[in-house]
């Protein structure tokens, strides 16, 4: 009788199943043995290519100034970072190497005054944040300074 990989898992998970006092750990094994195979089954299909970490290396010679230039034309980091598939920190960095310093946009006393009625009237940090174009922990920041109360969190 032979058995090809996929059934000689099969049949081991059986046996310890039959065989186990423990059947809550049979189970986690045969949760690992499947991921474990799509794991490997990923692997094959598509091979890796890996990003250089350092972002000097990720970026070409031309894609510095330009990404400068962006930022100097009015752009927010965020913006340019979305435009280069960048995060906003990453094109902070490139600004702060480069001598530029970073246009600082804080919440106006109106903003913040928006940003506390909406919070009262329901919406979550999050969706005030997109809406008024802010960071959530800004907007959280400006609420806490305007004393609102914080709702706890969701867990989920």
């Amino acid at each position: 009788m032979s058995l090809d990989a996929g059934s000689s898992k099969t049949f081991m998970v059986e046996v310890l199943r039959r065989t186990s006092n423990n059947y809550g750990v049979v189970q986690r094994v045969a949760r690992l043995t499947r991921y474990l195979e799509r794991q490997v089954g990923d692997r094959t299909s598509a091979p890796r290519t890996d990003q250089p970490h350092k972002l000097s290396q990720r970026l070409s010679g031309g894609t510095v100034p330009t990404i400068l230039a962006a930022y100097q034309a009015g752009a927010t980091t965020r913006e340019v970072g979305e435009q280069f598939g960048l995060a906003h920190s990453s094109i902070n960095k490139l600004l702060k190497q480069h001598g530029i310093t970073a246009r600082s946009h804080s919440l106006t006393a109106d903003e913040a005054r928006q940003a506390v009625d909406l919070y009262e009237a329901g919406l979550s940090v999050r969706v005030i944040a997109d809406h008024l174009g802010f960071g959530a922990s800004t907007i959280m920041r400006a609420l806490v300074r305007a004393g609102v109360n914080i709702r706890p969190r969701l867990v989920r």
